[in-house]
């Protein structure tokens, strides 16, 4: 992944488990797994520096550009766990800079340069930076300890449940998401970058799809499990493998994708280096092969007018998601 510049991380917390302030050198998006917990952004707002205070619940999508300030927290006995996929165009590794603790930045400055710019006596600035000498990037703290207040106002702003979105695509065999950058999560401008859901109902497949104007596509898969393939510029096979929930790989850019689900269905999340996702499907309805003159059709797969007629007649309803036959159903 470090050669698309895109990578993934999971941060696990138990209960009273916390993960401090930092900041990363890329943007990122973080997705509640499982688990119920508190999270805090520090953005800016007017000019000034502002707090962000959030509960975030399973499903929950929320977009971190580069730079941003944020922290996590789980007062709650079930484990809170969060995905961040990574994306950074610096051609860079990816960096969390921590600012307490053993490795925080604020721990690499001399004294006296520190004490001024806090207007701390020696003492004192020595004493605030260094009480925290743990390395690590969780920590357990007390059971008293008095987690900031969430507001739910601000949750708009940067937070989108993908559980709950209304379909862009609604097929026979499912559906698919794509966010809005204006809407569901204005963040995503700031980052750059665009995401999509999609989620097939028990045993449908999806139409052979490919991504146009990005550069990769990040997969994560959400929930349930099935094929996945992937096919590359010279018709070779990329990836033929049975997936399951949060797997995630990456796909490279303009390679033609298209899935199977199983018995549980299968859902998965797509984030791509664009801020407008745009999908051309090759079968179904709207696709390029139905649009291709038949006659091109027939030349180029060196094939009958009969049998170019049966398939342009095939998957004429459903664009993406195409749902089960019977004889599937029974396999």
């Amino acid at each position: 992944m470090a050669v698309s510049d895109v990578g993934a991380s999971k941060i696990e917390l138990l209960q009273n488990g916390f993960a401090p302030p930092f900041f990363s050198n890329g943007s990122k998006i973080a997705i509640v797994v499982s688990g119920v917990g508190t999270a805090g952004l520090v953005m800016e707002k007017n000019g000034n520096m502002e707090e962000i205070v959030l509960q975030v619940r399973p499903g929950d999508a929320i977009a971190i550009p580069e730079g941003i300030v944020s922290w996590w927290f789980n007062s709650s006995p079930r484990n809170f766990v969060i995905l961040f996929i990574r994306h950074t165009d610096k051609g860079q590794c990816f960096k969390d800079f921590h600012l307490a603790g053993g490795r925080g930045v604020f721990g690499g400055f001399r004294r006296d340069l520190l004490s001024r710019a806090l207007d701390l006596d020696g003492g004192d600035a020595t004493t605030f930076v260094r009480s925290q000498t743990t390395n690590g990037v969780i920590l357990k703290i007390a059971d008293d300890f008095n987690v900031p207040v969430f507001d739910e106002t601000n949750r708009n702003d940067v937070v989108t449940n993908l559980i709950g979105l209304v379909p862009s695509v609604q097929d026979a065999g499912g559906a698919v998401f794509v966010l809005n950058s204006t809407t569901d999560l204005p963040l995503l401008k700031e980052m750059g970058c665009g995401v999509s859901v999609v989620c097939l109902d028990q045993r449908a497949t999806y139409s052979p799809t490919y991504s146009r104007g990005s550069t990769f596509q990040i997969i994560y898969i959400s929930s349930g499990g099935g094929q996945f393939q992937v096919v590359g510029a010279s018709g070779e096979n990329l990836l033929n493998t049975t997936v399951e929930a949060q797997q995630l790989f990456l796909v490279p850019g303009s390679s033609v994708i298209s899935a199977s689900a199983g018995s549980s269905g299968l859902a998965w999340l797509s984030m791509v280096d664009t801020l407008s996702p745009s999908f051309v499907t090759l079968a179904g309805k709207g696709s390029v092969l139905k649009a291709l003159s038949p006659t091109i059709v027939q030349a180029a797969f060196a094939v009958t007018s009969e049998l170019e007629t049966v398939v342009r007649a095939k998957r004429s309803a459903d664009v993406f998601c195409f749902p089960s036959t019977p004889a599937e159903e029974e396999e």
